[in-house]
């Protein structure tokens, strides 16, 4: 079954979304590179601090935010 990725693109004009089709083998190439991106961003992440524009996480921290439903 065909799947779709969305990436956002900047462009001169600003940012543009464009489709991408992925099929069954490459869809699971993107799960893997998306999978080993996520490992090295919380490699050596011990406190998840919220943000509030004001603060500049140290090397083991990360600013987190809440998404709002709309």
């Amino acid at each position: 079954m065909t799947q779709n990725l969305f990436a956002a693109c900047r462009r001169d004009d600003g940012l543009v979304a464009k489709r991408v089709k992925l099929n069954e083998s490459t869809r699971q190439d993107v799960e893997a590179i998306f999978a080993k991106q996520e490992s090295e961003f919380v490699d050596g992440v011990v406190n998840e601090v919220p943000f509030d524009g004001n603060w500049t996480p140290d090397s083991d921290e990360f600013l987190t935010i809440d998404i709002p439903a709309e």
